[in-house]
């Protein structure tokens, strides 16, 4: 009686200590505890297995799905396996939306289980020793911490395969979460002809219609997923709009997710169907998407009155202020002119912002939807059109201070309006305009520009066309009541004078501009630019002086030999210039202020100290006026001081992805940007793009009294 007792205990040790085979101690790294388990407590070679790593996050903390969405980064797991041994793929569970401001992100929350299938082998020995390397990024509302762990767990060998009853349930869980095929249904995917997508499920008979569906796109690139999916039923059959993603890289052959139908609605209590089509030809589609109420047609207008305002308000801005000297000494010069060729210009400039514009944006859409993280701005990130400006504004500077005579069509050649070719003049100064203006951010502004670069590439348009109005409106007004320009002085000898002090301002921003390559480039870099300058300016001034029409034709033809070599020279240096990049800075910033990093600032705040961060660029005026107006003021640094706060500096003076994001994720296309966390805190105390010193000290008295104290 005692020996059956004896082998009952023993085969149950046994059993356990299978079971404690098959998976291993979890591993915790930040808001995540991750372990690795097996479905079957033993296996036999040659015959499959399933292995799982089994996230668990804490309390509104959440990883991502295999398209992790506008932003986030998908799990990853490395499998290192005994020879023979062999990893299928990651079975995704169906995600679910995490949206965040104006993004909208696919991922867990709570736990997930992502199981694989293995194949397996004979092995030397009795058991088989399986490692797994998982790398994940956590986030919450208001930040992300990359994280990761390395797995292990040993899988005995058996006559038998043998189920893993501790595990059973978690796997069984995880399977029903997994999308399954649809056999009811038929589905059929089509390309638009506003490049947008319709996705179409048709039934069988009696079998009745989903509603509240969501698509979600296996790749990232594929659809916007921030975007409204307008659902449609037609000819008993229900069809998804999906916008095509600002990211996108070509056209899709086919259009593969899940599509969920909560509550089963695929039938037999399926819920989430897999997806998978070839998208047929294009068909004809609206230019717009149907807006669904009267709310989203006052957005849209909410919306380009803003852009409009601050299109207006750009023209105070310090960026705008060189170009908008040439156009009053053009209106000065204008004054006695007929009203009709006063009004004619006024629209040629109105036609040169309004393109210029036009330029930008399809430049600007066009590089999202090619992958590029760009926003408003995006061109002086590149140190080669930095550069290029300074030579452009050098060579106008020249032309105001007399040293030569810029052709007719060239910026208006100093302004000269009452000339035939002036025309083109008042063209170019309205691209001009609008290429100085893109470093500044208007109030009003941030706004409408975000609204923008996440809409239809028609509504983006429509957006960037109401901005550039309201920019060339004060010179459109002005050219159309030529009347008013009675109150400028008579023109007369002073105006050579003032035409030769309006270069100042634009060689004050080639200093600004100059700094700005510094930055991006390092002082070997701004050595580059510098040569640049002065063998363009040898050039024009040889130009000046033996290429006017007063020199015998061997003569001009040498300076203008002479003028190419030196154009040609500086093209050169400045491009060389440009590919440099600055010494290695260290990780803080002079001062208090810190270098930002995510990593960085997730530490900081893991560590209790509120954390204050400006998102700024070399190239953004506004943003140097910001730093020295407000934030460098005494009595704002003394609250910083006083209440604890980390500062931290995020440049994006050259093109950074990970700031572009974190733009976005605030409803931002540009900077400035600034935003107060605070220790504890769920979301920001303060998320503003220009800030007064009353509102941040205001923000500051909030912390919580157990703020650490400088």
């Amino acid at each position: 009686m005692h020996l059956p007792k004896l082998a009952r205990a023993l085969f149950g040790l046994a059993g356990l200590l299978c079971a404690s085979l098959s998976h291993a101690a979890p591993v915790r790294d930040g808001h995540v505890v991750a372990e690795l388990v097996a479905r079957e407590s033993a296996y036999v070679p040659g015959q499959p297995v399933t292995l799982g790593v089994h996230l668990t996050m804490d309390p509104h903390w959440h990883t991502y799905w295999r398209n992790s969405g506008d932003s986030g980064l998908a799990t990853t797991i490395k499998w290192t396996l005994p020879k023979g041994f062999e990893a299928g793929p990651i079975a995704w569970p169906t995600p679910a939306r995490l949206p965040l401001s104006t993004i909208m992100n696919y991922g867990y929350e709570g736990d997930v289980l992502l199981a694989s299938p293995i194949r397996t082998a004979a092995v030397a020995g009795d058991k088989a020793q399986i490692k797994a390397r998982v790398d994940w990024l956590v986030c919450s509302a208001e930040e992300c911490i990359p994280g990761g762990a390395d797995l292990a767990l040993t899988l005995p060998v058996g006559q038998a395969v043998a189920m893993d009853q501790a595990q059973a349930a978690l796997f069984a869980k995880a399977g029903a979460q997994l999308p399954q095929s649809a056999p009811k249904w038929q589905f059929t995917s089509q390309r638009l002809g506003d490049g947008s997508y319709r996705l179409s499920a048709r039934p069988a008979a009696g079998q009745a219609l989903p509603k509240d569906t969501y698509f979600f796109a296996d790749d990232a690139g594929v659809t916007q997923s921030g975007a409204p999916q307008t659902a449609t039923v037609e000819n008993g059959a229900l069809s998804v709009t999906l916008k095509p993603s600002q990211y996108a890289q070509g056209t899709p052959g086919a259009l593969n997710g899940v599509w969920v139908a909560p509550g089963g609605g695929w039938g037999d209590g399926l819920s989430a169907a897999q997806v998978t089509t070839r998208i047929g030809a294009k068909a004809a589609g609206q230019i717009l998407p149907p807006v669904a109420s009267g709310t989203d047609l006052a957005t849209l207008g909410g919306m380009l009155l803003t852009a409009f305002v601050g299109g207006m308000i750009l023209n105070l801005m310090p960026c705008v202020f060189p170009v908008l000297s040439l156009k009053i000494m053009g209106f000065v010069q204008s004054a006695g002119d007929d009203r009709r060729k006063i009004a004619l210009h006024g629209w040629i400039y109105v036609l040169g912002v309004l393109t210029s514009f036009w330029v930008l944006a399809g430049t600007l859409m066009g590089l999202r939807a090619a992958g590029a993280q760009l926003a408003w701005g995006f061109q002086l990130q590149s140190p080669i059109i930095v550069v290029l400006l300074c030579l452009l504004l050098l060579a106008l500077a020249f032309s105001l201070l007399g040293i030569f005579e810029m052709g007719a069509g060239l910026v208006g050649a100093a302004g000269r309006v009452r000339n035939k070719g002036g025309v083109s003049g008042s063209f170019m100064s309205g691209v001009l305009a609008t290429v100085l203006a893109t470093p500044c951010t208007a109030p009003f502004m941030g706004t409408a520009l975000a609204f923008a670069l996440t809409q239809s590439t028609f509504i983006g348009f429509v957006v960037f066309t109401a901005l550039a109005l309201g920019m060339a409106s004060p010179y459109l007004v002005l050219s159309l009541r030529p009347q008013w320009l009675a109150f400028l002085p008579k023109p007369g000898a002073w105006m050579d004078t003032l035409k030769q002090a309006m270069a100042f301002p634009l060689l004050g921003t080639i200093i600004w501009l100059l700094w700005v390559f510094g930055q991006q480039t390092g002082m070997n870099g701004l050595l580059q630019a510098m040569i640049a300058m002065l063998l363009l300016s040898i050039g024009l001034w040889t130009w000046g002086r033996w290429g006017t029409m007063f020199q015998e034709a061997p003569v001009r033809r040498r300076a203008l030999g002479v003028l190419l070599a030196s154009g040609a020279a500086a093209l050169w240096f400045a491009y060389a210039g440009s590919l440099l990049l600055p010494p290695a800075a260290a990780s803080d910033t002079s001062g208090e202020w810190q270098a930002y990093t995510p990593e960085k600032l997730a530490q900081m705040r893991s560590e209790g100290k509120p954390v204050f961060v400006d998102f700024s660029a070399a190239w953004c005026a506004t943003c140097i006026v910001n730093k020295q107006m407000v934030l460098s003021k005494p009595d704002v640094t003394r609250a910083f001081r006083e209440h604890g706060v980390v500062l931290m500096e995020a440049d994006w003076t050259r093109r950074d992805a990970i700031i572009t994001k974190i733009l976005a994720a605030h409803g931002r296309s540009g900077v400035p940007l600034h935003i107060l966390y605070a220790p504890g805190e769920g979301e920001p105390l303060l998320v503003r793009d220009l800030v007064s010193k009353e509102e941040i000290v205001s923000a500051l008295a909030r912390l919580p009294a157990a703020s650490p104290k400088a």
